[in-house]
């Protein structure tokens, strides 16, 4: 047991030490320079199965290298976005995007335990508020802490509230590794998925808060005040309506 928690704590300093390599080189010299790129930027079938063979050959490294193959290819991806043919290679591999995009939702989809929700829904309903109030207040706290305006910092901690599906990644990894309980890897899957649903609310919410930000107001409270004016009107409505009935139905 103790060589595994050794070789896992090597494995994370790699992956860490990788990353921050990489961050420190497009930090200082910019742009990666893809030899050849005037000759292959107006060939798509070059750029398309050059981007493919990139990401499984890291994919692939990554995972023989005892890391996740899903690290390998995110590693890629960066290479590739910060290279001279990101603008290029985009619009080729959107088409690819978007048919993995729907395999990978469906996958998703046969994850979720509609029974095991409906058995927890009070656990899972408070977790899902929790995580996205928590991430909200953190992310708000961190950006403000780095020096981002009051209005930036709240649009871009609502923006990221919700739980990134790379948490169905992990979790699946935990679970392998014996890491997290079959309960706990369910709830952890059921909590992503709900706060995924109600993303577009929350984008919702942020456009509201930004276009109330967009007047000048730096109180958060004041802000969401005047975001939700009419609901919070109709709220103070509804109540003076049930206090005069409570108090009608006293004097009879």
């Amino acid at each position: 047991q103790g060589f595994d928690i050794t070789a896992t704590a090597i494995r994370v300093l790699v992956a860490v030490g990788i990353m921050a390599g990489l961050l420190w080189y497009f930090g200082r010299f910019g742009k990666l320079k893809v030899p050849f790129a005037e000759k292959v930027e107006d060939k798509v079938e070059l750029l398309a199965l050059g981007a493919l063979a990139l990401c499984f050959s890291a994919a692939a490294i990554s995972g023989v290298a005892g890391l996740s193959p899903a690290y390998g290819a995110f590693l890629a991806g960066i290479c590739i976005g910060n290279s001279t043919l990101r603008s290029r290679v985009i619009p080729v591999v959107e088409p690819i995007q978007s048919v993995l995009l729907v395999i990978f939702f469906l996958s998703i989809g046969l994850l979720i335990d509609l029974t095991f929700i409906w058995d927890h829904l009070a656990i899972v309903l408070l977790a899902a508020v929790g995580v996205v109030a928590a991430k909200s207040v953190l992310n708000v706290m961190f950006l403000r802490w780095t020096g981002s305006s009051p209005q930036t910092a709240l649009i871009a901690g609502l923006s990221m509230a919700q739980v990134g599906e790379f948490s169905f990644v992990l979790a699946a990894a935990g679970l392998a590794a014996s890491a997290l309980s079959d309960d706990l890897y369910r709830l952890v899957i059921a909590v992503t998925a709900i706060t995924l649903l109600v993303s577009p609310v929350w984008v919702s919410v942020m456009r509201r808060v930004e276009a109330t930000l967009t007047e000048g107001l730096e109180s958060y409270r004041n802000a969401l005040a005047v975001a939700y004016a009419q609901e919070l009107r109709e709220v103070g409505r509804g109540r003076a309506f049930v206090g005069h009935a409570v108090a009608g139905s006293r004097a009879r």
